[in-house]
């Protein structure tokens, strides 16, 4: 599966660079990825929902691949000029590399958002998670290429990143000239354009809440222990990623289909208990192991991680359950309450990094993260009561009565999930 490629990827590269390389790569691949979610425009989730209402029309993809097209193009540009204003004093010396994977990275990621979209949006989950696959395989395939002639590097485990994103491109690439779909006009380009936008704000907030702890580390913190927390985030999310956007992923174009309230009440209750009961059960199993599994997996130099690794994974299922109901949310058209709980998220970081700035440390970073967790959730549990009328009691009942269904259901989800 994607997650176990990920999670073998992140063991080899660092036991092959240590910190300090470790760290360097992490500043080299953080920046590009989060531009590239931001500079997406809602193009991806509005495709997925015109799709999923079924509301689609033979010029919706070529629209979204002009759109792609043009965001790439100048996303790209706009990159190379000031991101090297964002790197910090410590970074400046990467300049040359960041750019330099940028211009291959963003057109290609974002050609490759746009075909998981259209896959996502006509329930096409095998195709969907082949793509995903093929991306952490590439580099898992790679990374174990160079490790086997003794020549991983930094720059070479850059190279190997560069083919992980151009072959899902161009695996992925959309049949713009089939019969039905050779068209497209400013009239059908500015319509899914304006439906990008009501999903771009959103999006916009939960591509920031989910990097913004990786961010601040590689803005404010060494390049050892950038390289620490490299390695920790990828011990706590590996395993636990997978329920998030298994969960959101199924959920959304499910909701988007049965809009009325009385099904939309039905699908979350019924992929929050289930996800709650993953995500908690999860972390702590890895909590409990993480002293013995870090440098059992990572190496002894990556011992350090393992206080960063345990807040990760306090901090994991709050942040989980609120990308679930935000993307639940956005299927049914509420976009607010998930904008509010992301920017209630925001807003308890910034806060918490501005009182312990002589304290920028990776734990300090972590602990605010996960404040401002549990504070977004509360805010989006309250909603759920209020609007759904979906109180604590009902996830209890919910696992309760459904479970000899339960053990069925997770396997038909993950199986989805994990390819």
């Amino acid at each position: 599966s994607s997650v176990a490629c990920g999670a073998l990827t992140g063991i080899i590269a660092a036991r092959a660079l240590h910190p300090v390389g470790r760290g360097e790569l992490a500043i080299v691949l953080t920046w590009p990825g989060f531009i590239a979610g931001v500079a997406a425009l809602g193009i991806p989730e509005a495709v997925t929902w015109t799709l999923s209402a079924r509301s689609c029309t033979p010029s919706l993809l070529p629209a979204a691949v002009f759109l792609t097209a043009a965001t790439s193009i100048l996303t790209t540009i706009i990159t190379c000029v000031f991101l090297p204003h964002l790197l910090g004093p410590n970074n400046i010396h990467l300049t040359a590399r960041i750019v330099a994977f940028s211009i291959v990275f963003l057109p290609a990621s974002l050609i490759t958002q746009t075909y998981l979209a259209i896959k996502q949006g006509r329930l096409q989950f095998k195709k969907y998670n082949q793509i995903r696959l093929l991306t952490a395989g590439v580099v898992l395939i790679g990374y174990l290429a160079v490790a086997a002639t003794r020549r991983f590097t930094v720059d070479n485990a850059i190279l190997v990143n560069i083919l992980s994103v151009v072959l899902p491109a161009i695996a992925a690439r959309v049949r713009v000239w089939s019969p039905g779909y050779r068209k497209t006009s400013a009239t059908d380009i500015c319509s899914l354009l304006k439906r990008g936008m009501t999903f771009h704000s959103s999006a916009v907030l939960a591509i920031i809440t989910s990097q913004i702890d990786r961010l601040a580390v590689v803005r404010f913190c060494t390049v050892t222990d950038i390289g620490l927390y490299a390695i920790a985030w990828t011990y706590a999310t590996s395993g636990l990623n997978i329920v998030a956007n298994t969960f959101s992923t199924i959920a959304f174009p499910e909701i988007a289909r049965e809009p009325a309230t009385s099904a939309v009440r039905q699908y979350m209750l019924r992929h929050l208990t289930r996800a709650t009961l993953l995500l908690v059960s999860g972390s702590a199993i890895l909590i409990a192991l993480s002293r013995f599994l870090l440098p059992l997996l990572f190496g002894n130099d990556f011992l350090p991680a393992h206080s960063a690794a345990s807040l990760l994974l306090l901090a994991s299922p709050p942040a989980a359950l609120r990308q679930i109901i935000s993307k639940c949310l956005r299927a049914t058209g509420t976009v607010a309450p998930g904008n509010i709980a992301e920017l209630i998220l925001i807003a308890t970081f910034v806060v918490g990094i501005s009182v312990l700035q002589s304290a920028n440390s990776v734990l300090a970073i972590v602990t605010v993260l996960l404040i401002g967790n549990v504070l977004s959730l509360t805010y989006l549990c309250l909603h759920l009561f209020l609007r759904l009328n979906i109180k604590p009691s009902d996830y209890y009942y919910e696992a309760l009565i459904g479970r000899r269904s339960l053990v069925n259901d997770l396997t038909r989800l993950l199986g989805r999930g994990r390819q």
